[in-house]
Order: C-alpha cells, then sequence, then structure tokens
C-alpha cells in the first residue's frame, strides 16, 4: 500500500478549517482549497481518486470574474451549499482512509 504520512498533516489542516472555520462549508472550502490544491490525483488512494478529480473539476468549472480572483474561488461562490458539504465529507473520508 502507497505511504500517504506527508498527506496526512494536509488533510488534516483541511478537517480543522472545514470544522472551525467562519462562514459557510462554501466560505470554508476556499481556504481549504489553498491547503489541498498541490495534491496530484495520483496522489489520493486509488479508491478516492475519480471523486477527488470530479471535486477539481467543479472547483474550476468558472472563470475568474476579478483579475486575482482564482477559478477555484469563482466556483466556490456559485456552488450549492450541498454541493460544498459533499467536498467536505470526501476530504474526510480520504483523511480517515490515508490514517488506516
Amino acid at each position: 500500500m502507497k505511504d500517504f504520512d506527508s498527506l496526512i498533516p494536509r488533510f488534516e489542516t483541511a478537517l480543522e478549517i472545514l470544522a472551525t472555520g467562519k462562514g459557510d462549508v462554501r466560505s470554508r472550502m476556499k481556504d481549504v482549497v489553498c491547503v489541498l490544491i498541490c495534491i496530484l490525483p495520483n496522489e489520493i488512494p486509488l479508491k478516492f481518486r475519480k471523486e477527488w478529480e470530479k471535486m477539481w473539476y467543479v472547483l474550476s468549472k468558472y472563470e475568474p470574474i476579478l483579475e486575482n480572483q482564482g477559478g477555484s474561488i469563482a466556483s466556490l461562490e456559485k456552488i450549492k451549499n450541498s454541493t460544498g458539504q459533499k467536498m467536505a465529507k470526501l476530504i474526510y473520508e480520504i483523511l480517515k482512509e490515508i490514517k488506516k
């Protein structure tokens, strides 16, 4: 099994932000994106890889409105809160898996 030790701190930080950050889940996901954006799909456990790629597809769906605004931020402003909740659950499930 692949060693996921290097990912654990990032996912723990992301989960802490989701659990304790201010605002709705979409607002908290903006900070989470900054923590997780550099993780490549091949670093994620295989059983979550398709969902991980789908999450980043959704996060890059919309073009930035402002010059200094990333596509992820623009996308998060347009998604439903329930979509943000699904993303948060995926992050939690991946963390559980990589800590096994």
